[in-house]
């Protein structure tokens, strides 16, 4: 009997569970970053491998992805604009996680204890946004090779082939998702602890992946690491981004045990010493650790009492029952290891030692939440085998358990129907409630939505923030400015909230906002300043800020062209207009750009 024929009931189980608490998602539509990675990116528009291993939104910053971006690329042209198939896809890839995790599972545990820890892991609340998130698909997607992998790498003896195949798939991981590097580190680790060898080769491959990995990234994508600095954490040096692991390490063990109040982009950060903001979470946090420590010594002595055990039993002929039964009984502190680094490094890479582009996020704990469900697998196996007779109340407490988490999931899933639903829900829920980007978005989805009012009250909130990067302070201030526009053209307040966009987008740096928005704020405030008739402030914002920044904006010289009419110089206007039409053109590769004379012979006057 294959693997297959023997858990199959099991798998059955899992998809029968997990197609019945995922079902909101199919009635899901786009959400979050889905519209800018997947709806507006030509990148993924086409199917061109180097277009999609190149640079793009997919492989930018400090991330290489292009295998996401592939993947992302072959859905959109069977489905296009329509979710369905993403979410179908996406939740077919978690059913099949969870169930090659449950085989994994079963080299460790009875099957019973195995299925607990599967069906935790399928519908537990904190992997909705991996699952209900199309953008997300990426977790499922480094997870299948990875896991696949380490399942291969269980076999003491290897054939060539299945190396081979082994290493395929840990590079397939790497380039979907920095996090597949993790499952190297752990199939060498796992053929360590358990014995099983080949140690050298799989070391001198690893390091050959990283290598191919870095020459890939560089050459062919041509892809540097760089941060992205709009994110708050991300503008706290490294000893202060310390101050905040103990917040971030309670915030992943809270939302685990007590999985109630959830929100997506979170932008928090601890900038100060406090009892409550560190010394408490920092207490919190060694009480776990000490824990988790305590139980490994534990197993640590029990497996080195059954080993002398052994030792004294293996000359004695009276004792041969219990001597076999030691030998079979398996070592659990190797085990408890195992799942304890798996954790330690899952938790390690989204600790902002190195920083991301959230504080943090549900979707990171995809993978160490793996390791958090092997040590209690571990503390259950040894309290049903000193405990048998529990195990109908064991089995009674994981039905409530699971009973519980699943209605948790599945009307977290409703959350996810579209952003306007998502960013209430989040914004009135979660202790993050002065979020200035899941703000932000909220105002961005309500002006669409015709709701200018709610709109401005948000847009007003959110330049009232003290934790606003200059990103998100440049943009709180542009949406402002408009809102007070559409909600009045007349509004006077308008004019203000321009010109501190615009103030504070001259100190700007590329990667706090995207340089097209930011020519887009300077026309605006060029606009608003005509609108108020005061062509002499439009003048001189246009000639000794925007087009110092962008002087091959077509826009910015048509308003120039009206503030130096206004002013009275048809010349100079002239000149500004023909130079506007040119550059217009130029955008379609029609023209080159003019010389200065051209202009002003095209104008009809001379340069003398």
């Amino acid at each position: 009997m294959n693997t297959l024929q023997k858990y199959e009931k099991y798998f059955y189980l899992i998809i029968l569970i997990g197609v019945i608490i995922y079902l909101p998602i199919f009635f899901n539509g786009f959400v979050m970053d889905d519209s800018t990675f997947i709806l507006t990116n030509p990148q993924i528009h086409q199917f061109n491998l180097p277009i999609l291993f190149g640079p793009g939104l997919f492989n930018s910053g400090a991330f290489y992805r292009p295998l996401d971006a592939v993947y992302f690329a072959l859905i959109y042209s069977l489905s296009g604009n329509h979710a369905f198939l993403y979410h179908l896809v996406q939740l077919t890839l978690h059913l099949i996680n969870t169930s090659l995790l449950f085989i994994f599972f079963c080299i460790f545990f009875s099957d019973s204890v195995a299925i607990f820890l599967a069906l935790l892991f399928l519908v537990h609340p904190i992997n909705v946004e991996s699952v209900a998130y199309i953008g997300s698909t990426q977790s499922e997607l480094y997870f299948l090779p990875g896991i696949i992998a380490l399942l291969l790498a269980g076999k003491k003896e290897l054939t060539r082939n299945r190396f081979l195949l082994i290493i395929g798939l840990l590079c397939v991981g790497i380039f979907i998702k920095e996090t597949g590097f993790l499952f190297l580190v752990l199939v060498i680790l796992y053929r360590y602890l358990f014995k099983l060898g080949k140690l050298k080769k799989f070391l001198f491959s690893v390091v050959g992946l990283v290598v191919f990995y870095l020459l890939v990234r560089f050459l062919v994508g041509n892809v540097a690491f760089i941060e992205p600095t709009y994110v708050a954490i991300v503008t706290l040096p490294l000893h202060m981004r310390l101050l905040n692991i103990p917040s971030i390490l309670i915030y992943y063990l809270k939302i685990f045990l007590f999985p109630l109040n959830f929100a997506v982009m979170q932008q928090w950060i601890i900038r100060s010493i406090t009892i409550e903001s560190f010394w408490v979470p920092l207490t919190l946090c060694l009480a776990s650790a000490g824990l988790i420590i305590n139980e490994g010594f534990s197993l640590y002595n029990h497996d080195k009492k059954v080993r002398s055990d052994f030792k004294l039993l293996s000359h004695d002929k009276q004792h041969n029952k219990h001597k076999k039964n030691l030998i079979h009984e398996p070592r659990r502190f190797p085990q408890y290891l195992f799942f304890f680094i798996w954790l330690v490094l899952g938790l390690g890479l989204i600790m902002q030692i190195v920083p991301l582009d959230m504080t943090v996020a549900d979707r990171w704990f995809y993978f160490p939440i793996v390791g958090a469900l092997g040590l209690i697998g571990i503390i259950l196996q040894v309290f049903l085998l000193a405990h048998p007779a529990s195990k109908k109340t064991l089995l009674i407490g994981a039905i409530v358990i699971l009973s519980l988490l699943s209605l948790r999931t599945l009307i977290r899933t409703v959350d996810y129907k579209n952003n306007i639903i998502l960013y209430a829900h989040d914004l009135k829920t979660s202790d993050d409630r002065d979020n200035p980007m899941l703000i932000d978005n909220y105002i961005i989805e309500l002006k669409s939505a015709g709701k200018t009012d709610e709109a401005l009250k948000y847009a007003e909130q959110s330049v009232s923030l003290d934790n606003n990067t200059l990103g998100t302070r440049i943009t709180a201030y542009e949406y402002l400015a408009l809102l007070y526009q559409a909600k009045d053209q007349n509004d006077v307040r308008a004019l203000p909230a321009f010109e501190k966009a615009a103030a504070l987008a001259k100190t700007t740096v590329p990667n706090d906002i995207k340089p097209s928005f930011v020519d887009v704020i300077y026309r605006n405030l060029a606009d608003a300043y005509l609108f108020e008739y005061k062509s002499n402030d439009a003048f001189t914002f246009i000639n000794t800020q925007a087009l110092k920044q962008f002087p091959n904006d077509p826009c910015l010289y048509g308003e120039l062209a009206i503030a130096e009419n206004n002013l009275g110089s048809s010349l100079a206007a002239k000149k500004a207009t023909a130079k506007a039409y040119m550059l217009s053109h130029l955008q379609n590769n029609e023209l080159t750009i003019p010389s200065d004379s051209t202009l002003n012979n095209m104008c009809g006057f001379s340069t003398q």
